[in-house]
């Protein structure tokens, strides 16, 4: 592997983007390599992305965002840190900054959200790995939402006779914030003759709420 100088992190002050600091840290203390922290402000007409906050930081100057950054990373524990604040759109920016500083490596931290949040993340970190020149690592923190559970941390808040009626259920309960599965839906047409049931599941920590849930929308589920 060629010799590491200099790494480049763009952060958005999140979860994500401390959990990809923390990797590019380790990196530039095993590499003795310069970290260079960047964060895009947007401008102040124009769009929020993921690396200038969806939160407006019109109140922030750029040096009390560089503050934050020091705080990040404080020169004590990183001697070799630089704190950057840049204007802009986000992907433009991070390319920019990554050839002004000959970077050797860009490491982003990624969402993984759904609905708008996503797509812009997901928007610049394609867009910076296709147009970087230097290797991009990329990471993501996954939550425990995320993971897949094990079929005896499920328990079933409703039961019927069609997918479809399964679907609207479940779309209720996640738009409560609730992630809900359905098992059987692809027996479903066997229902009627064989007694295959749909049944609409949550994580057992979420079964009384989904069930408070249902019960308020009770005119509208089957």
């Amino acid at each position: 592997m060629a010799a590491i100088k200099t790494i480049l992190h763009a952060t958005d002050f999140s979860e994500n983007a401390q959990l990809a600091l923390s990797i590019a840290g380790s990196l530039a203390r095993d590499y003795d390599a310069r970290l260079i922290l960047l964060h895009v402000r947007p401008n102040e007409m124009g769009p929020a992305s993921e690396f200038g906050p969806i939160t407006q930081d019109g109140d922030e100057t750029d040096a009390t965002i560089e503050a934050r950054l020091q705080a990040l990373a404080p020169p004590a524990d990183l001697p070799r840190a630089e704190y950057w604040v840049r204007r802009g759109e986000a992907a433009d920016e991070i390319v920019k900054a990554a050839a002004e500083c000959g970077c050797d490596m860009i490491v982003l931290g990624t969402h993984g959200r759904s609905g708008l949040a996503r797509f812009f993340m997901g928007s610049v970190s394609e867009s910076v790995l296709r147009r970087a020149t230097c290797p991009v690592l990329t990471i993501r923190l996954v939550t425990l939402d995320e993971i897949e559970p094990e079929a005896n941390e499920l328990e079933t808040v409703a039961t019927v006779t069609l997918e479809a009626q399964a679907q609207v259920i479940r779309n209720a309960l996640e738009s409560e914030g609730i992630r809900a599965f359905i098992e059987g839906g692809s027996q479903a047409g066997l229902v009627g003759t064989m007694g295959i049931p749909v049944k609409v599941q949550v994580r057992a920590r979420d079964h009384e709420r989904a069930i408070q849930i249902l019960e308020a929308h009770e005119p509208a589920t089957p």
